[in-house]
């Protein structure tokens, strides 16, 4: 059928190597050197996996994945379930909906996603901390989605390159 998987050892391969790649992001994203840090601050790499992998995979794939993300985003931050599930979420379907908008420019369109979806999650967990009773760094907020923002060129061409070095594997090896 046109427009779908193939389904078997091909189709799956890609989602076997997902695993690997989240966690060497979780890896890096946790250990991320302290010289290239913005006020403590490091930039969402699962967010920036998350966006990728959404304007590459069918929509089918990428709900699921992003929702465990997100459930993977709240357990890493301590603040509770919830936010980042939520945000993560939205984020896909909004690339999914807008691929073709994205794939035409290619930087900005991207830079614009990485910034309104941390803006939104660290908003969101700022917000629910407030309520708490818990004081809030807000200039936080937006220093993290200004660092995301402009992490993402960097971080999308490396995942670009990883995804393109697995399509030229996966031809050669003449996998089906």
């Amino acid at each position: 059928m046109k427009g779908r998987a193939k389904s078997g050892t091909g189709a799956s391969l890609g989602l076997l190597l997902l695993g690997p790649a989240l966690a060497l992001v979780l890896v890096v994203e946790m250990h991320w050197p302290a010289g290239l840090r913005a006020g403590g601050l490091r930039p969402d790499l699962l967010l920036l996996l998350n966006f990728h992998y959404a304007l590459y995979a069918s929509e089918r794939r990428v709900l699921p994945l992003a929702f465990g993300l997100g459930l993977c985003r709240d357990l890493l931050s301590g603040a509770g379930l919830g936010p980042g599930a939520l945000v993560f979420l939205l984020g896909a379907r909004v690339v999914c909906a807008a691929r073709r908008a994205i794939y035409r420019e290619k930087w900005m369109p991207r830079m614009l996603g990485a910034f309104l979806m941390t803006l939104a999650m660290e908003a969101i967990v700022s917000a629910r901390l407030w309520l708490w009773g818990y004081e809030v760094g807000w200039a936080r907020v937006g220093t993290a989605a200004l660092y995301t923002a402009a992490a993402a060129p960097a971080v999308m061409a490396a995942f670009d390159l990883a995804a393109s070095a697995f399509r030229r594997w996966k031809r050669d090896e003449r996998l089906p």
